[in-house]
């Protein structure tokens, strides 16, 4: 019996980015307290929040438990 595949996720760089972006408005946390909060560059957190690059999986649950939602709250896939 042949096992049927489930289409590959792929995670929108862009919308996720754009939806951590409005998160942070959402909760009034601003780029400064973020990366305080990470131990990481303001131009890290630009970078997310244009889709150039995402969190690590250890960031995005730290923002899921920051913003009281699950990861797969945060992340935005492409629908194709």
């Amino acid at each position: 019996m042949e096992k049927e595949f489930f289409e590959f996720p792929v995670i929108d760089m862009e919308q996720t980015g754009k939806r951590i972006q409005e998160l942070c408005e959402l909760n009034q946390v601003d780029i400064q307290k973020l990366a305080d909060y990470f131990s990481i560059s303001k131009q890290t957190i630009k970078y997310w929040f244009s889709g150039r690059n995402i969190p690590s999986f250890e960031h995005l649950k730290a923002l899921s438990l920051i913003f009281n939602l699950s990861v797969e709250d945060i992340i935005v896939l492409k629908k194709e």
